[in-house]
C-alpha cells in the first residue's frame, strides 16, 4: 500500500469499512475518512458539530460520531460506546440530543439491545504491560463494575470484546 496523507502524518494502513468510510493508521495515531458521498449525508447536528472539516475524524472520540452517523456499517459494539460516548462526554450535546430523537430510534434499540443481551460481560478500558503479559482494566456493561485481569497473554488481552471475565479464573481483582 502507498502511503496516504492524513492529518496525523503518513499512512501506514488503510481498511474500508463500507463505501466512502475508510479507517486509516499513522504512527501515532489515526481516525476515518469519508467521501463527498458521505460527508452529504451526515445528519446535520453531526456536520455541525465537526465543523469546517467534516471529512476527517480521529479515532479517540470523534469516530464515534461516524458510528451514530452510518450504524449500518459499524457492529453492536462501536454502537453501544458510540451512544454511551455522546451521552456521558458532554462534548457533543446536539449529536446527544439526536440519538434521543426519532431519527436515533435505531441506535437506542441497538445500544439497548447490546446491553441486555451482554450485560454482564465486561469491556476493557488502559492496558499495561509487564514484560510478556498484561494487566487490563475492565468495566462491566451492566452497571460499570471495575476489575483488573492480571498477567494476561496477547490473545486474552486483546479478546475481542466482550469478555467473560470468568476465563481469566484468580487473576482477576473485583473492585
Amino acid at each position: 500500500m502507498k502511503s496516504k496523507p492524513t492529518p496525523w502524518g503518513p499512512s501506514h494502513s488503510e481498511t474500508t469499512i463500507a463505501p466512502g468510510i475508510v479507517s486509516f493508521t499513522t504512527g501515532s495515531h489515526g481516525g476515518i475518512q469519508l467521501s463527498s458521498e458521505r460527508i452529504a449525508a451526515l445528519p446535520a447536528s453531526i456536520r455541525e458539530a465537526k465543523g469546517s472539516d467534516p471529512q476527517w475524524f480521529e479515532e479517540d472520540c470523534e469516530v464515534n460520531l461516524v458510528v451514530l452517523a452510518f450504524p449500518e456499517a459499524f457492529t453492536d459494539i462501536a454502537v453501544w460506546y458510540a451512544v454511551k460516548f455522546v451521552r456521558s462526554y458532554g462534548e457533543y450535546p446536539a449529536v446527544a440530543a439526536y440519538v434521543e430523537t426519532d431519527a436515533g430510534l435505531v441506535l437506542r434499540e441497538r445500544h439497548q439491545r447490546f446491553e441486555t443481551e451482554n450485560g454482564d460481560k465486561w469491556v476493557p478500558g488502559s492496558q499495561s504491560s509487564a514484560g510478556q503479559f498484561w494487566n487490563v482494566r475492565y468495566r462491566r456493561i451492566r452497571d460499570g463494575a471495575q476489575a483488573v485481569a492480571r498477567d494476561l497473554t496477547d490473545d486474552e488481552a486483546f479478546a475481542q470484546a466482550p469478555v467473560d471475565l470468568a476465563a481469566f479464573g484468580d487473576r482477576v481483582t473485583y473492585a
